[in-house]
């Protein structure tokens, strides 16, 4: 959770409009559950199914191993759901799951938000025609380690949740 935190706060206000260093780690966590986003029930969410997490039914999948080892992780997702997959059809889940393909001129409009964005860039008051700095799928994003640049003081907070 302090990694996904970590992208939460390098992703979050560029998709606003802002800069990305606009806002600091301290700022954002206050703001985040202090209800500025609804995004901050995330660690609520996390939690829930954490408990769930030894049952059959459920199955983690860490940012951490998909990019370390993003083939073995689509087979364990493809065996999970029990789906008997070629060789050749886990090798296209890869590519097409890849930031290289996601990325891509052909294929990033399905991966931009551009439906979300109009809906909540007038609740927050900014037009929805409002250009995005920022995509899920970003070229920078998706960095393991950095719960590293977290402070102590947010580390704890993220932990009180």
């Amino acid at each position: 959770p302090l990694d996904a935190f970590a992208s939460f706060h390098k992703f979050l206000p560029p998709y606003m409009g802002l800069e990305a260093d606009d806002v600091s780690y301290e700022a954002f966590a206050s703001a985040i559950f202090a209800g500025a986003s609804h995004s901050g029930q995330i660690w609520n969410h996390y939690a829930g199914w954490w408990e769930q997490r030894h049952s059959p039914n459920v199955l983690w999948v860490f940012f951490e191993d998909l990019k370390t080892d993003h083939r073995n992780q689509v087979r364990r997702v493809a065996n999970f759901l029990n789906l008997d997959c070629s060789d050749a059809a886990i090798d296209q889940a890869v590519q097409m799951s890849s930031f290289e393909f996601m990325s891509s001129a052909e294929h990033a409009h399905h991966f931009d938000d551009h439906f979300v964005r109009r809906h909540i860039m007038p609740q927050v008051g900014l037009p929805a025609e409002l250009k995005t700095r920022i995509s899920k799928v970003r070229r920078g994003g998706g960095r393991i380690g950095e719960r590293a640049s977290i402070p102590l003081s947010v580390r704890k907070q993220l932990e009180d949740k």
